[in-house]
């Protein structure tokens, strides 16, 4: 447009140039927005991959189950643990899916999950990669051990819970002087933190016995693996030879994304953390041998 006012042409100028400014500042803003998002969406991905196999892969599941069920997809009584249906019509699987339950998408889904992710975590970074073998039988013993004392106390039908609480007490066991930051930032001492948890469940009204069963369960492993070992030399629970080469061979190969698991050609450590030379047979040539000289 020409104006033949110099005063109109100067407002509109100053009009233009202001739109032109705001609409600069809105998409700085907006690209800074997006690239906060993407940096979000990039630190999240990282902090899952960088999550341990197997703790990775069961809170994956734990959240895919409480999504079909919160959405009616899956029924959950399709994976609660009844004898009848599992023993007597062969629905085998309900005796590992009542451990993946832990209700629908809710607050309380959310606190059990940051329990999971803690225990089953710091277990997994314990026990990797040299002795995944004996971290998943630990899972399974405790896994029976749940089943078994929530048989007892009528509370069977789903044991995810008391398999959390196992495995939180053992890992507080093994490591008691850790401080962790607990309900609105005090600080606990991971000997205290199965009961700082009881405490709170008593103080919300929540029921108690779920997690008390927990603390048997993973109380029996700590007096089986390492208090009678120590005591009267009988571990009742070390780790079967057959399941560890299953394990090595099979399932250790595949967290670790290679064949070669440590390094070596198709051969897993000796007990002491190191390979046992070789021995030379028959009559082999071995350099520098003879008979040793002392020297004064």
């Amino acid at each position: 447009f020409f104006f033949n006012d110099t005063a109109t042409t100067e407002i509109y100028t100053e009009q233009i140039v202001g739109s032109v400014r705001c609409v600069q500042e809105t998409d700085a803003e907006y690209m800074g927005n997006s690239f906060r998002n993407i940096s979000t969406e990039m630190e999240f991905q990282q902090w899952y991959q960088d999550m341990p196999f197997i703790t990775k892969w069961t809170m994956t599941i734990i959240v895919a189950v409480a999504g079909l069920v919160t959405f009616g997809i899956l029924p959950p009584m399709w994976l609660v643990l009844i004898y009848e249906d599992a023993i007597f019509k062969l629905q085998l699987w309900r005796f590992f899916t009542n451990f993946l339950v832990f209700g629908k998408f809710s607050f309380a889904f959310i606190f059990k999950l940051v329990f999971i992710y803690f225990g089953l975590k710091n277990l997994e970074n314990m026990y990797k990669p040299g002795k995944y073998p004996e971290f998943i039988y630990l899972i399974l013993v405790n896994g029976f051990f749940s089943v078994l004392f929530s048989t007892i106390c009528d509370e069977h039908y789903f044991c995810g819970s008391q398999l959390t609480f196992a495995l939180l007490y053992i890992y507080c066991k093994k490591n008691p002087m850790e401080k962790v930051s607990f309900l609105f930032g005090f600080i606990v001492s991971t000997a205290y933190l199965p009961w700082a948890i009881i405490a709170y469940h008593l103080l919300a009204g929540a029921p108690i016995l779920q997690d008390l069963i927990g603390i048997a369960a993973g109380h029996s492993y700590i007096f089986l693996k390492d208090v009678l070992p120590a005591s009267h030399r009988m571990d009742y629970l070390r780790t079967p030879k057959f399941f560890e080469r299953f394990v090595n061979k099979y399932i250790v190969p595949k967290i670790l994304g290679s064949s070669n698991v440590y390094g070596f050609q198709g051969q897993f450590p000796q007990p002491g953390g190191e390979r046992q030379q070789q021995q030379p047979q028959g009559n082999a040539f071995r350099p520098f041998q003879g008979r040793g000289v002392r020297l004064d």
